[in-house]
């Protein structure tokens, strides 16, 4: 039964800092996850998070960034978060949590360029999620980032160094 409470405990404090979020941009909030069932899916292009020989580090970084997306939203809920490699379609079912190209096609670029292409934009609207970088590199500053608003935080490698709500 604790672990019950404590899990209805983190799944409300995850509800309330994605309220939060979405609390300046309009009036509704946004529910990702609802009485452990996930009203979200992760879209990015296949070739994001397809490993190739010879690849930059900046692509396999944004690769695990993704992957680590997947995996935290997971282990904060409790749920399954789909991942798809497909154009997403707009559904009243679901918010999208787009990312990259997919992000830009719904939301724009960023709206600020840097000359070392650093320059990232996260959106939270009624029509999604949107992690947008100038480059894989910066795209990768954008996930972070919607990870640390929703309380992530990693202080040293491991377990121990390593809050998760």
């Amino acid at each position: 039964m604790r672990d019950l409470n404590k899990s209805l405990y983190f799944f409300n404090f995850f509800i309330f800092v994605v309220c939060i979020l979405s609390g300046s941009a309009f009036s509704q909030p946004i529910t990702l996850i609802e009485n452990g069932i996930s009203k979200t899916t992760i879209f990015v292009k296949q070739e994001v998070i397809t490993a190739t020989p010879g690849e930059t580090a900046a692509h396999k970084k944004l690769r695990e960034s993704v992957k680590d997306l997947v995996y935290y939203l997971e282990k904060i809920t409790g749920t399954k978060v789909g991942l798809i490699t497909k154009s997403p379609e707009d559904h009243d079912d679901y918010i999208p949590i787009l990312i990259g190209d997919y992000a830009i096609d719904r939301f724009g670029p960023t709206k600020k360029t840097d000359p070392y292409k650093q320059s990232w934009r996260l959106v939270i609207s009624e029509k999604g999620i949107g992690m947008i970088g100038q480059s894989e590199e910066s795209t990768t500053h954008a996930i972070y980032e919607f990870l640390e608003r929703i309380g992530c935080r990693w202080y040293m490698p491991g377990e121990i160094g390593q809050v998760i709500p």
